[in-house]
């Protein structure tokens, strides 16, 4: 018997968007080590973007953070991989 089933192309940007959301989700649950975790400073450095769109895209929840006290810390791997996970979502959205 075959099991494929048809995705019809009003489903895909649901689908794309559900997936992103529960990768992002996990992805955000998984605790960095604080050796690799870096402030805003270095974030921005790391990316090649200004340390305010970091604030924005904090304050957007885009990407995923740990709070330490009263400092915000990154782990570049876990971002890098939330804004893939969101810029694959657009494109399929458009």
């Amino acid at each position: 018997m075959d099991e494929s089933f048809i995705i019809r192309s009003a489903e895909l940007p649901t689908l794309a968007r559900l997936i992103a959301e529960v990768v992002v989700e996990k992805l955000s649950r998984t605790p960095p080590s604080t050796a690799s975790l870096v402030n805003r400073k270095e974030l921005s450095a790391a990316l090649g973007v200004s340390v305010p769109t970091i604030d924005r895209m904090v304050r957007q929840k885009a990407v995923p953070s740990t709070k330490i006290g009263t400092r915000r810390l990154f782990d570049v791997e876990q971002v890098r991989r939330a804004i893939a996970e969101k810029e694959m979502v657009q494109s399929t959205l458009e």
